[in-house]
């Protein structure tokens, strides 16, 4: 009797052998599958940022020229606005980034549109369209993608680190007719639907009102004094989640023009 059962499972084994190798067969077909769609999907991914990052420096060499004694750029606005005439500023921070600036008829199309017009998700830096008075608002508003590869605004989330924030206070920020030096005075997490985003002020009351919360919200203390007619640049980006509801912001103040 017990070789018998012996036997019983013994074949039980053996039938159970070919439906085995049938599922292992289709969870490895999965498995490749799902390891080349990721894989495709990286290089797509790894192609945009490239083409970004290649468009940009091309713009960037083109349009400015580093001056080694004064570690900032002369930006050429003839060439920016040939190349785009929504162009309203270009903004350099040493170790940081230099971008071409622009503001649209809207919120969304420079969004997933570069400055040369073509198609990508880095987008360009863009001031917010509801603001009249552009680069010289009260509260200047600059979007930009929170990139994976650090480019656009995806080094700003490093603000968090005081001792990122000292050593990349400095800005340099030029319209048109002006070149401005602005110094970072405040960073921290913003809702999307709070002060921060104020677009205009009723009177000097309001805008005091404003700089004061921006001073209480910072990750660090301002050691500079923000009055009535200070004029401030908020860079907003993304967290680099999923959560719709925050931004991370830098809150910039004009310092001094460069008049040379």
């Amino acid at each position: 009797m017990a070789k018998v059962n012996k036997r019983r499972k013994n074949n039980a084994k053996k039938q159970s052998t070919p439906v085995s190798k049938a599922v292992f067969s289709l969870i490895l077909t999965l498995a490749i599958g799902v390891f080349v769609i990721s894989g495709l999907k990286l290089l797509s991914i790894m192609t945009t940022y490239k083409k970004a990052e290649n468009t940009y420096e091309e713009i960037e060499k083109d349009v400015s020229v580093i001056v080694p004694e004064l570690g900032y750029p002369e930006v050429d606005f003839e060439k920016l606005l040939a190349k785009n005439p929504d162009t309203v500023g270009y903004i350099f921070s040493e170790d940081l980034f230099g971008y071409p600036i622009v503001q649209g008829t809207d919120n969304d199309y420079y969004l997933h549109t570069m400055f040369n017009g073509e198609w990508n998700p880095s987008g360009t830096l863009f001031v917010d369209s509801r603001l009249p008075d552009g680069m010289e608002s009260r509260n200047c508003i600059i979007y930009g993608h929170n990139m994976k590869d650090e480019s656009m605004f995806g080094k700003l989330y490093k603000y968090s680190d005081p001792e990122f924030y000292k050593a990349h206070r400095t800005y340099h920020v030029y319209t048109p007719e002006h070149h401005y030096v602005y110094k970072a005075v405040a960073a921290y997490t913003a809702a999307v639907d709070g002060f921060t985003y104020t677009l205009s002020f009723g009177n000097d009351d309001e805008f005091l009102s404003f700089l004061e919360q921006t001073k209480n919200a910072s990750w660090f203390e301002n050691d500079t004094e923000l009055t009535a007619d200070s004029k401030i640049i908020t860079l907003s980006t993304c967290l680099g989640n999923s959560d719709e509801n925050y931004r991370n912001v830098v809150i910039l103040v004009r310092e001094s023009e460069i008049t040379e």
